[in-house]
């Protein structure tokens, strides 16, 4: 995939303590023809680029039956519908087996800044909280390793590792044998849901590229599934339209996927010359050039803005995690270097 630069236009505009130049560069994930000079954009889907809405409605959910589990990785998108009053605790997902209703449920958590995140609770038990922010109304990527002989979870969110633990459990107790998927819903019985769910039975917000793995996925895998956003495929249970279709109940989908910055159909940089953002730099590389830079930040979920910072034969190419707007944020930058703000959106 390439993201092309579709158009450059230049602008009055500048930030409020800088009369400098603006020019606003418009970017497009494409396939691309050229007609009498003009660039006409039209989209690749895939069979996985899609997103699932939940509402907690009666029958709105994703079922399908399991092979027996002992060591294996889940990893999906998820944008929680954060509620009026502000405070949540949604399943996500369950897994029930013959021996044990809601044997594994993942929990979507809203509440204080440490009280929020993804709860896992294995046979009702707590086993580990993964803390990130829930209520930002923002997709967030999360990935959850098993390895059932050391009993040991590795959790991850977009594309880090945050936690890994022992969960407290006999050496084979975690084996999931004869397992039933519900996706949105916490079991009241095997493979059954509740006819009248009450509030904390059932998941809101968005679902996007579920896959799950008969194996232990390590960091640099799910670091590509997180980069790569679609094209992915769990062996257990894949993100597939035509392989999951069949699974689907009363579950609205949305094509395609709005869930990572890949798969964004169109982005602006808007560049500010004579600053640059200081402090807030998550990665940096050699580029050749301002498009792949911007090719880097649009495959980066945590990239707000990037700055681009000439040298001999290259560029230095600083992602950024925020795009702030006032001016202790920034440094004068020498000649050659340049802050770009990103904003993302579907086309």
């Amino acid at each position: 995939m390439q993201f092309l630069q579709v158009g450059i236009k230049e602008e009055n505009q500048a930030m409020p303590w800088y009369n400098g130049h603006l020019v606003t560069m418009v970017f497009m994930l494409a396939s691309v023809a050229m007609v009498h000079g003009i660039i006409e954009a039209s989209r690749l889907e895939n069979s996985d680029s899609f997103d699932a809405n939940f509402t907690a409605a009666p029958g709105n959910l994703i079922s399908q039956k399991l092979p027996n589990l002992s060591t294996f990785t889940g990893c999906w998108w998820m944008k929680q519908t954060v509620p009026v009053f502000g405070v949540f605790s949604h399943p996500i997902l369950s897994i029930s087996t013959l021996d044990a209703t809601n044997a594994l449920v993942f929990v979507s958590l809203g509440g204080s800044e440490d009280n929020a995140g993804v709860l896992l609770e294995y046979k009702t038990r707590n086993s580990g909280l993964i803390r990130f922010n829930t209520k930002d109304n923002r997709w967030h990527h999360v990935c959850i390793a098993f390895n059932t002989g050391t009993r040991e979870m590795t959790a991850y969110t977009d594309g880090e590792s945050l936690k890994s633990a022992i969960i407290q459990t006999g050496p084979k107790e975690m084996v999931l044998e004869g397992g039933c998927l519900v996706v949105g819903w916490r079991q009241s019985s095997y493979c059954t849901v509740p006819v009248k769910p009450s509030f904390d039975q059932a998941y809101t917000g968005m679902l996007s590229m579920l896959n799950i793995w008969g194996r232990l996925l390590g960091a640099a895998e799910v670091r590509d599934v997180y980069r790569g956003c679609t094209g992915y495929h769990g062996d257990v249970f894949s993100w597939d339209w035509p392989a999951i279709k069949g699974d689907f109940h009363k579950t609205n989908i949305t094509t395609p996927t709005s869930a990572c910055h890949s798969q964004y159909s169109s982005a602006i940089f808007v560049s500010y010359q004579g600053e640059v953002l200081h402090g807030h730099t998550i990665k940096a590389f050699q580029a050749q050039d301002v498009f792949s830079c911007t090719q880097a930040c649009m495959q980066d979920n945590k990239c707000k803005s990037i700055n681009l910072l000439r040298r001999s034969n290259d560029y230095i190419c600083e992602l950024n995690s925020k795009h702030v707007e006032s001016k202790g944020s920034f440094v004068s930058a020498q000649e050659g270097e340049y802050y770009y703000k990103s904003k993302f959106w579907n086309g």
